[in-house]
């Protein structure tokens, strides 16, 4: 009898690995052979769950980012405000820079992923800013824009 196999769980495995591979060596590292080897499986594999290198960047890409945000929103449960965006810049400053750099570069899939987050998190800081000119925690002479 074949061996059943969670596709969604292997996907996810494939991309961890290529983010391994990604934050040690850039971008560029992510190869099918490389992941293959990273994840002790035959060259052909990850071939079976994307339909390329890009592919496989892109998704890893983005599950690196939503850690990032699942991270954030464990961290600022219940927090509102000031305490909020500390929280947000905290975890940005500490989880991104060069690796996230260097991937939303290296073509246009992660670009539009970073581009959809990056836009997302444009609106929930602007919600926890207000929140914090609400509270009083943010004084600021003229509005933003």
């Amino acid at each position: 009898m074949p061996k059943r196999v969670d596709h969604e769980q292997r996907r996810g495995e494939i991309a961890d690995a290529a983010w391994r591979l990604i934050a040690e060596r850039g971008p560029d590292a992510v190869t099918l052979r490389e992941v293959s080897a990273a994840l002790g499986v035959a060259h052909g594999a990850p071939a079976h769950y994307f339909a390329g290198r890009a592919a496989i960047v892109e998704c890893a890409f983005r599950r690196a980012l939503d850690d990032l945000d699942a991270r954030v929103a464990r961290r600022a449960a219940g927090l509102s405000g000031v305490a909020a965006l500390h929280v947000f810049c905290e975890e940005v400053i500490a989880h991104t820079g060069t690796p996230f750099a260097r991937v939303a570069a290296s073509g246009p899939g992660p670009a539009a992923v970073l581009a959809e987050v990056t836009a997302r998190w444009r609106t929930r800081l602007a919600a926890r800013i207000e929140e914090g000119r609400r509270a009083g925690g943010i004084v600021a002479p003229a509005p933003d824009g």
